[in-house]
C-alpha cells in the first residue's frame, strides 16, 4: 500500500493528516482486498473536507467500482 499527497493539497499538516487517514482506513478494511493485491491511494485538495466515516465510505465504494 502507497499514499501519495502533493503539495497541491496543502501544507505538511494537512497532507500528513490526510495520509494518517487513508493509511487508517486502509488498516481497517484490508481483509477486503486479496491476497498479493497492491494499492496506491492519492490524497486530494478537499481530503479535509471529509469526515473520516466519509472518507471510509468512497474508499469502500471505490473498491466496490473494481469489483472487490
Amino acid at each position: 500500500m502507497g499514499v501519495i499527497a502533493s503539495r497541491a493539497v496543502g501544507n505538511a499538516v494537512k497532507r500528513n493528516r490526510g495520509k494518517r487517514l487513508l493509511r487508517e482506513i486502509f488498516r481497517l478494511n484490508q481483509n477486503i482486498l486479496p491476497t498479493g493485491c497492491d494499492i496506491v491511494l492519492v490524497a486530494r485538495k478537499k481530503i479535509d473536507e471529509y469526515s473520516f466515516q466519509e472518507l471510509q465510505k468512497r474508499y469502500l465504494a471505490g473498491l466496490k467500482k473494481l469489483g472487490i
